[in-house]
């Protein structure tokens, strides 16, 4: 019968290597963890802030909607009815419905990271398609809404929905404009 032997140095080796990897998987366990915490912390708030909406003059005077996407908590859909009505955005919507090409209103596409309020969420526009199909890109979440509030310089936690869609709301009205040469909305830089 043979025994195998290690010697001291592979042994050791052999140590070092079983001490990386159990506190690599305890690191893993602690991230996962505060992972968890902190979606906790952000679906509470979310649940809160859905709730305050709901309560909210936004909600009763018919300025925008929200709908969970596929009853999740962190993705959102938001319909906003009311633009400026001297907004060239407004009088396109209400062209396109009255001709019976389109809808009066926006869909954005709001998901909201785990580690909601510290970090903002990611907005994009579902409806209208922005830009000619041959050269703009479409995530599934929509064309990317980029403002400062939107940026972690920009972004403070103590944001809510209400305000947060309000000032996309004025955004959209001030830089979307309709193009007649090309037949499209497009975003203005």
């Amino acid at each position: 019968m043979s025994f195998i032997r290690y010697s001291r140095g592979t042994t050791s080796i052999m140590l070092v290597v079983v001490v990386v990897v159990a506190l690599a998987i305890l690191v893993q366990d602690v991230q996962s963890m505060e992972e968890r915490r902190a979606s906790t912390r952000a679906s509470k708030r979310l649940m809160n802030e859905l709730k305050g909406f709901h309560e909210s003059d936004s909600y009763k005077n018919g300025v925008f909607t929200v709908e969970l996407v596929d009853e999740n908590i962190f993705e959102w859909q938001v319909k906003i009815f009311k633009f400026d009505p001297e907004s060239p955005l407004h009088k396109y919507l209400k062209k396109m419905k009255e001709l019976g090409k389109g809808d009066d209103h926006f869909i954005l596409h709001i998901s909201y990271p785990y580690n909601y309020p510290t970090s903002p969420p990611r907005v994009g526009i579902r409806y209208p398609v922005l830009g000619s199909r041959t050269n703009w890109s479409r995530t599934s979440n929509g064309h990317p809404v980029c403002v400062d509030l939107l940026e972690a310089g920009g972004w403070c936690s103590a944001y809510t929905i209400e305000p947060l869609i309000l000032n996309l709301a004025t955004h959209l009205s001030n830089n979307i404009a309709y193009s007649r040469e090309l037949g499209y909305l497009k975003q203005d830089s």
